[in-house]
């Protein structure tokens, strides 16, 4: 097992931005519970792994780095899963009104 001295500090770096953005969203008012939960939840799991590494003190084996990374990967990918959510619901309600409103014009033109 080769060991690499600070061979990586990015990866510090990189979990420390993203606990930083889970604060920031955390802190934003109009998130729903389940977000929160998420959020927090991904919050830990990155903590955790920040804790492991700054353990190691710049001592970090390339299994400890692809590690690390994977955890991000899968924040990233929560991450990208409740946006395209939003997204989703967001489309889904334009629709619906849109919908409304074609109907609505229909039924108006109708009666006159």
């Amino acid at each position: 097992m080769e060991l690499s001295t600070n061979n990586q500090p990015s990866i510090i770096d990189d979990i420390t931005s993203k606990l930083t953005d889970i604060k920031d969203k955390i802190k934003a008012s109009g998130i729903t519970t389940t977000a929160f939960n998420e959020l927090t939840n991904n919050a830990k799991l990155l903590q955790s792994k920040l804790d492991e590494l700054l353990q190691k003190k710049g001592l970090y084996s390339q299994s400890d780095i692809n590690d690390a990374y994977s955890v991000l990967q899968d924040y990233k990918r929560k991450e990208l899963e409740m946006e395209n959510k939003k997204s989703m619901n967001r489309t889904i309600v334009y629709a619906v009104v849109i919908g409304l409103a074609i109907f609505g014009l229909y039924r108006y033109a109708k009666k006159k």
